[in-house]
């Protein structure tokens, strides 16, 4: 896996073309965040596992519905019923996939998504203007606080929608969907101002 997301993201070429893009002034900023290590944790139909195994590799509890906890250096998402998301940066990524695959002992189903999966950041004072654009989520702060995770439809595309904290957004699409989203973000932030980031090496 980890020799697998090494190499450049999706959307490398396409960021680099339009940096630089915006300024100081600008109420939103869009990163994407590469390479990361996406590790689903689903518990299987009809079993009812123990979750402390996987619970003491995580580091942390595997949120209620809509929640996120964040414990050693990795996010833990709600994704779905049973459903979770562990993140965390690429180095952990097979030592994390097989003390999960370890720990998961018949209750639950341990896949990589980090090769399907493309992360854009959008942050700044005025992002949940711009999500609210194409969701049909309240991100009045009231009820999308920070740590908040939703499955949802951003832009008509299927999405995970975290807050990072107040005034950012991780949002995750299908590979395939990433310059889409990209593109819709742009057209979107229009009115506040812009800022691209550059893609890390």
């Amino acid at each position: 896996m980890a020799e697998a997301i090494r190499g450049r993201s999706a959307l490398a070429t396409v960021l680099e073309d339009r940096v630089p893009r915006g300024g100081n002034g600008a109420g939103i900023s869009v990163r994407e965040c590469h390479p990361l290590t996406i590790v689903q944790i689903a518990m299987l139909p009809g079993i009812r596992g123990d979750r402390r195994p996987v619970e003491q590799v995580l580091g942390a509890p595997l949120p209620d519905i809509q929640r996120s906890n964040v414990a050693s250096g990795l996010s833990v998402l709600w994704t779905g019923a049973e459903q979770w998301w562990a993140v965390g940066n690429l180095e952990r990524g097979p030592e994390l996939l097989q003390a999960l695959e370890a720990a998961a002992a018949g209750a639950f189903a341990i896949l990589d998504l980090s090769q399907s999966r493309t992360v854009l950041r959008v942050s700044g004072k005025s992002a949940r203007r711009v999500l609210a654009k194409g969701c049909g989520v309240d991100f009045h702060l009231r009820c999308f606080p920070a740590g908040m995770s939703v499955a949802t439809g951003l832009a008509r595309l299927s999405a995970v929608i975290h807050a990072a904290d107040p005034t950012s957004f991780d949002i995750y699409v299908y590979r395939s969907f990433g310059r889409e989203l990209l593109d819709w973000l742009i057209e979107a932030s229009a009115e506040y101002g812009l800022s691209l980031e550059a893609p890390h090496p």
